[in-house]
C-alpha cells in the first residue's frame, strides 16, 4: 500500500497532489490542484487487485472505460469526473472538489449529543439527490458506493461523490466489497454483474435508516459478518430503535432493503415519494 505521503507533491496528469484526505477499502482520496486550470480537485487513487490469470492490458482498458463512462455523467448533484488515467500500477480519477460537511460528519455530530437528524432534515437532502441518481441510472451508470461519507452537504445543496469502480478482476466480492460493507447490497457483495439500479437504492435506504435510527441495519465485529447479515438476515424495523417513527416508515425502508432487487421500488424517486408519505410530509395520491 501507499504510505501517507508518498504521492504528496507528485504529479498525476495535470494535477499536483497536495494532501491526503482519507483512506478506505476503495482507495486513497487526495486533494489536488489542476495546474492547467488552477482549480482544486479530489483525486481518487486506486491500487487494483488483479489475479495472475487476468491479462493486465485487458483489465486496464476495462477500468479506463468505466471511468470514461462516468465522465459523461453531468448533473449539479453528482460530482464531475475531470480526468482519469493509469500512472504506473496506480489508477486515478480526478473529480470536482466540493466544499462542505459530509452527511457522515453531520450525523456523527448529532449522535455525539444523543440526537438524530429529523425527518425534515433527511428529506431535505434525499429529495434533491433522488432525481440525480435516477438520471444516472437512466444513462446506464450505477454509483456502487452510496454512503453518508460520500454525500456532501454543500452551501449549494447536497452532492453525491466518489463513484465506486470495479477494482477487482474476480467476480466474488464478499470479502472486499466495492463500497463500505455496512452499505453494500447483497447482490453487489456476490458479483459485479448482479448490480442493478435497485442496488443503489439499497445503499441509500441503509443511509436513511442510519440517519433516522442512529445505526445501520447490520453491525458486527468483522466486515465478513456484516456482509453475511446483508445476505441472510432481515433488518429490524427502524421504529424498534426510534419509536416515534410511524409503522409506514418501517414498511417503506424494509421494502427498499429487500434481499431481492426486484422486490424494492422501481426507482429512487418512487422510494423517496413513498418515504415522504410514510413520514407524513406528503399526501398519498
Amino acid at each position: 500500500m501507499l504510505s501517507n505521503d508518498e504521492l504528496i507533491g507528485k504529479r498525476l496528469g495535470t494535477f499536483i497532489v497536495e494532501a491526503l484526505l482519507n483512506v478506505s477499502a476503495n482507495g486513497r482520496m487526495y486533494r489536488g490542484r489542476d495546474v492547467s486550470r488552477d482549480r482544486l480537485a479530489v483525486l481518487k487513487v486506486i491500487e487494483p487487485e488483479v489475479e495472475a490469470s487476468v491479462r493486465p492490458e485487458e483489465y486496464r482498458t476495462h477500468v479506463q472505460l468505466q471511468a470514461r463512462s462516468l465522465a459523461h455523467v453531468r448533473h449539479p448533484r453528482l460530482v464531475q469526473i475531470y480526468q482519469s488515467a493509469w500512472a504506473g500500477n496506480l489508477f486515478y480519477m480526478a473529480m470536482s472538489y466540493v466544499e462542505g460537511l459530509t452527511l457522515r460528519e453531520v450525523l456523527d455530530k448529532k449522535l455525539s449529543t444523543d440526537q438524530l437528524l429529523t425527518p425534515h432534515e433527511v428529506m431535505a437532502w434525499l429529495m434533491q439527490l433522488a432525481p440525480a441518481i435516477d438520471y444516472m441510472h437512466q444513462t446506464g451508470i450505477f454509483h456502487r458506493n452510496i454512503k453518508p461519507s460520500n454525500i456532501i452537504l454543500s452551501s449549494r445543496g447536497p452532492v453525491l461523490s466518489d463513484y465506486g469502480l470495479i477494482i477487482r478482476a474476480t467476480a466474488a466480492t464478499t470479502s472486499n466489497p466495492f463500497g463500505s460493507v455496512h452499505y453494500t447490497p447483497p447482490e453487489q457483495s456476490l458479483a459485479a454483474d448482479k448490480v442493478v439500479p435497485q442496488s443503489d437504492q439499497y445503499a441509500l435506504a441503509v443511509t436513511v435508516y442510519e440517519c433516522l435510527t442512529g445505526r445501520p441495519p447490520f453491525t458486527a465485529r468483522r466486515p465478513m459478518e456484516v456482509a453475511l447479515k446483508h445476505l441472510n438476515e432481515l433488518p429490524s424495523p427502524p421504529s424498534e430503535f426510534t419509536p416515534s417513527l410511524p409503522a409506514d416508515v418501517d414498511a417503506v425502508l424494509l421494502r427498499a432493503l429487500s434481499k431481492e432487487p426486484q422486490a424494492r421500488y422501481r426507482t429512487i424517486g418512487e422510494f423517496t415519494s413513498a418515504l415522504q408519505v410514510a413520514l407524513g410530509l406528503k399526501q398519498a395520491k
